[in-house]
């Protein structure tokens, strides 16, 4: 990029049509493994906490985030149990503990705690076809009456 050819949009009209002065570079890593039943894995994301400058002023575009993640498969007959955790610090510290069951791996019920917001998520799926997986998911929250419902598409083994 060429900072004198690109123009900061902000929906402060004084910033609007600033020229961007510096750009700062910005890396993500991630590593994973998995093992028998098992996966682990850790990442960060905005390492170097980008900023922008422009108009006289430097702004922080991304904070830097840390993921950790476990998850292990227990088969018990047509029968997978999924317990895993999520583990982020973005802002603040926040642990996601799921349960999924999975009945011959192709219908999936499961839950997740949030802490410390108090946030249920449950969600149900099935592999629509052979490596496509459909869920729909809803949250709701324990201790407020905002509620939310998502479907996503997953891709994989």
């Amino acid at each position: 990029l060429e900072p004198d050819k690109v123009v900061a949009l902000a929906a402060n009209p004084e910033f609007s049509g600033e020229k961007i002065l510096e750009i700062s570079p910005d890396l993500d890593l991630g590593a994973g493994y998995t093992f028998f039943n098992g996966t682990i894995g850790a990442g960060i994301k905005h390492l170097f906490s980008p900023t922008v400058n422009a108009a006289g002023m430097t702004f922080v575009t991304n904070q830097t985030a840390f993921y950790i993640l476990g998850a292990y498969d227990i088969q018990i007959s047509s029968v997978v149990l999924s317990p895993s955790m999520f583990v982020k610090k973005e802002i603040n510290w926040t642990y996601h503990g799921t349960i999924a069951v999975a009945y011959k791996k192709y219908f999936t019920l499961g839950a997740t705690l949030v802490y410390p917001s108090m946030r249920i998520k449950g969600f149900i799926g099935t592999k629509a076809v052979k490596g496509l997986s459909i869920f729909i998911a809803y949250d709701a929250g324990i201790t407020d009456q905002i509620h939310n419902g998502e479907i996503f598409l997953g891709y994989g083994k």
